[in-house]
């Protein structure tokens, strides 16, 4: 049983200041990319968890002029204005990635491995797929390697947006002290 009191939000609001930023590296701070995504709730979802996780940036490729900015900010929250986000061309992300991270696709190919199995700890930009698609095979190539999320159930398909804080929140428990 936990020793917080839910009744007295000043002691919740306590725990969750003490605990909020358990040795985190920002100069490690990971590198969303997101190809070609299809509803503006998605992106805001993305842009969201770059906030909750402190990315260094957002990369989204396609044409942001297809989306309402208000359905984009209203699923960011804060993180519209307080996150490092931008669209480019399909085949400009690559160019945007410092040569210090790691590209990993998060997909489900022969070659991936599981995303809890797998070393994160460093520098590492994350690629997420189309939402029907996937990452297409020119994107893949550019990737160093893959992860997938093992899913034991019957339904073996996520959101992306699910997908993502799952792959980033493993490199965050791998990361923090």
């Amino acid at each position: 049983m936990s020793d917080i009191n839910y009744d007295n939000t000043d002691t919740l609001s306590q725990h969750y200041f003490d605990n909020k930023n358990e040795n985190y590296n920002a100069d490690n701070a990971p590198i969303i990319v997101a190809l070609d995504l299809r509803t503006p709730m998605n992106i805001g979802g993305i842009i969201r968890l770059a906030g909750n996780i402190g990315c260094s940036k957002v990369i989204f490729t396609g044409d942001e002029n297809h989306f309402r900015t208000a359905k984009i900010r209203r699923t960011a929250t804060t993180g519209f204005s307080h996150v490092n986000w931008d669209f480019c061309e399909h085949h400009q992300w690559q160019k945007l990635i410092p040569d210090d991270y790691t590209i990993l696709a998060v997909e489900t190919i022969e070659s991936a491995t599981s995303v809890f199995k797998t070393q994160l700890k460093g520098k590492y930009a994350f690629v997420v797929g189309n939402e029907r698609f996937g990452i297409d095979e020119k994107s893949l190539k550019s990737c160093q390697s893959a992860v997938y999320i093992p899913m034991p159930g019957i339904v073996k398909s996520m959101n992306v947006v699910q997908a993502t804080n799952v792959v980033v929140f493993e490199w965050l428990r791998q990361n923090i002290s």
